[in-house]
């Protein structure tokens, strides 16, 4: 019988656990070959460290929810259809312990939730297998799991050794062979797969960061996840732009799969030594965050959720932290980011930042409203700019011991030590938000590129920069975030790194004056160019548009260079925390008698990434903030 609500008469009810490291796991019995029996299972108890072996079922409730009984401990306990057909799919001839979350946790006792949640990485990395539910199966499920399978036997065949050269170009031996793949292949179940919304929910990547083994499940047949994710990154390499295929596999969209994908990779990526490994592993938590938030449905469970997903790295930084239920949101998020700063992780700063400076002054209305600015929040959309800290481990000011003072109320400022290295005075913004195409992108880069060089050379720009190497050294690796230079041989301007770098914005400036000249920029116009070499040129290009797309290039009151979002305002005041990896734009709170600040975003500021310029004589200016 199908209802529209969970039944609350003659139903199951909840033991308590007997303890907080408790769980119960779910006993799904033999069934019979009568459709019309309830399923038959058994909820049972059991110590989280001795527990026998058991499997986890991930799912995703149907909105609306249309709910059938299933029998527990002989009581009738309504389950939602989807959940119902995976039980049914895989009922064995013997007993089968499953761990499900909306069966196992008492949903209605919140003290209970929090708990059992706080234990799900360990739930999870204890299951001997995660079996992934995508619903029933059709007619062409068998034919598509197949195709995969068969791509992931084949993924060294297409040049790939890891998910990251996926993005690699398309060879004519591999084009040939991944448009003979069968034709067969049903294009509208691989976009059912693909298009699961198990594929869009924040907390499944917790779930795949931390099993031994998962399976990907539609009705009777399976896929190793693994095997799924090297498939998906056969079809990746052929569903990007210009590596498209004639194949109809490569009209395929799977961009919320690769995009779950790629964050699991980066966090399985543990091969990064020392302090790195630890400036990495906080920087990531805050990165799935930030990039992430828009796939977790509850406010309060995007941060637990995340936590879960980086156990390993967040015990260390946040030990016992978890987020409260009965408290506001804007409490959640502020202690979550007092808890970073308490700990010196400035990094949070830069995407409360760019996160405030956007949303909250067209928001709240009421000044008495308003979250400070140091503070994420992190419900907003993903915006158009990412922080400097993102991908990258500058050390600014890593080597200094940092200090934060907070205020009583949670609406009050916070106090950190810190350096104010002068204000923006002359920005270009190089390549605008308004920019939606690649072309639009090339085209404003192409104008505006050397127009800041051109500022500059007016402004500053003549002799040496204040780190000894040549302007156009200083410049160079200004515009392009130093993205070819390592840390080791970052300070020295005297390196093949820095003159090649150079020699390739020499190369840009010539052969981009020729490609601006012409009115039109389609495929067409491009070709009637003679270039140098226009391969080199449109990778360059490509690269630099990555690195310089809604930021502007600054000069500093004190003839200092940098890169910022493209929202930082003349005026706006550079400052380098103690302990922080990266600069950061400051904003007056009020009139020019006002020492509190709003924090902007966080910026490239060259020679200070490193701590190159930080002197004695800086360091003695050293001074209280107030962020509000």
């Amino acid at each position: 019988m199908v209802v529209n609500s969970r039944l609350s008469d003659a139903h199951y009810r909840y033991e308590p656990l007997a303890s907080k490291d408790s769980i119960r796991l779910l006993r799904l019995m033999p069934a019979s070959k009568d459709e019309q029996e309830l399923l038959v299972c058994e909820l049972v108890h059991f110590p989280l460290s001795d527990a026998p072996s058991y499997e986890m079922i991930s799912h995703i409730s149907e909105n609306p929810p249309a709910y059938q009984n299933i029998q527990v401990n002989s009581n009738l306990f309504p389950v939602g259809s989807n959940l119902l057909s995976a039980l049914k799919h895989f009922v064995q001839a013997r007993p089968r312990l499953l761990w499900v979350d909306t069966i196992s946790i008492n949903q209605a006792d919140d003290q209970e939730t929090k708990v059992q949640f706080a234990l799900m990485p360990t739930i999870i990395s204890n299951a001997r297998r995660v079996l992934i539910w995508l619903g029933m199966s059709t007619r062409d499920t068998k034919r598509s799991f197949m195709c995969l399978k068969e791509l992931a036997g084949s993924v060294e065949a297409y040049g790939i050794q890891s998910w990251s050269n996926s993005n690699d170009p398309v060879t004519l031996l591999e084009r040939e062979m991944f448009d003979k793949l069968p034709s067969i292949v049903n294009l509208c179940e691989l976009e059912r797969i693909y298009g699961s919304s198990w594929f869009s929910r924040l907390r499944n990547l917790q779930e795949i960061s931390n099993a031994q083994e998962a399976k990907i499940c539609s009705g009777w047949y399976q896929i190793k996840f693994n095997d799924f994710v090297k498939a998906t990154a056969v079809l990746k390499k052929f569903t990007r732009g210009q590596n498209r295929s004639g194949s109809q596999l490569s009209k395929l969209d799977i961009g919320a799969t690769s995009s779950l994908i790629t964050t699991w990779q980066m966090s399985s990526n543990d091969k990064v030594p020392g302090l790195f490994a630890k400036l990495l592993s906080r920087k990531r938590i805050l990165y799935y965050l930030y990039h992430n938030r828009q796939y977790c449905t509850s406010d309060y469970d995007r941060i637990g959720a995340i936590l879960g997903i980086e156990r390993s790295h967040s015990l260390e930084f946040y030990p016992d932290y978890y987020p409260e239920w009965r408290v506001t949101i804007k409490h959640v998020y502020l202690n979550f980011a007092k808890i970073n700063l308490e700990r010196g992780i400035f990094d949070i700063l830069g995407f409360a930042g760019i996160l405030y400076t956007l949303y909250k002054d067209g928001l709240d209305q009421d000044p008495r409203e308003r979250w400070p600015s140091w503070v994420p929040d992190w419900r907003f959309p993903e915006p158009l700019t990412e922080p400097f800290s993102c991908g990258t481990s500058w050390q600014a000011a890593i080597k200094l011991l940092p200090q934060v003072d907070f205020g009583e109320d949670e609406n009050s400022s916070i106090c950190v030590r810190g350096i104010i290295l002068g204000s923006i005075d002359l920005g270009v913004v190089i390549v605008e938000p308004s920019s939606h195409t690649p072309d639009d992108a090339l085209r404003q880069m192409a104008q505006y590129a050397p127009t800041a060089k051109a500022l500059y050379d007016t402004h500053g720009g003549k002799g040496a920069y204040a780190s000894g190497e040549e302007s156009l050294t200083a410049f160079v690796r200004t515009i392009t975030l130093d993205s070819n230079l390592s840390p080791a041989n970052a300070v020295t301007s005297d390196n093949d790194a820095a003159r090649g770098a150079v020699n390739m914005w020499l190369q840009y400036e010539d052969e981009c004056a020729k490609w601006h000249n012409h009115k039109n920029f389609d495929q067409a116009d491009r070709a009637q160019i003679e270039l140098q070499n226009p391969w080199q040129f449109s990778c360059y290009a490509e690269l630099l548009a990555a690195r310089v797309k809604n930021r502007q290039f600054f000069i500093t009151s004190g003839k200092y260079i940098g890169m910022a979002p493209w929202f930082a305002l003349p005026g706006d005041k550079i400052a380098i925390f103690a302990g922080a990896e990266t600069p950061f734009i400051l904003r007056r709170s009020g009139d020019d008698d006002d020492e509190k600040y709003r924090v902007v975003a966080d910026c490239y500021l060259h020679g200070f990434m490193y701590g190159e310029l930080l002197s004695e004589e800086l360091l003695s200016t050293m001074q209280r903030i107030t962020i509000i």
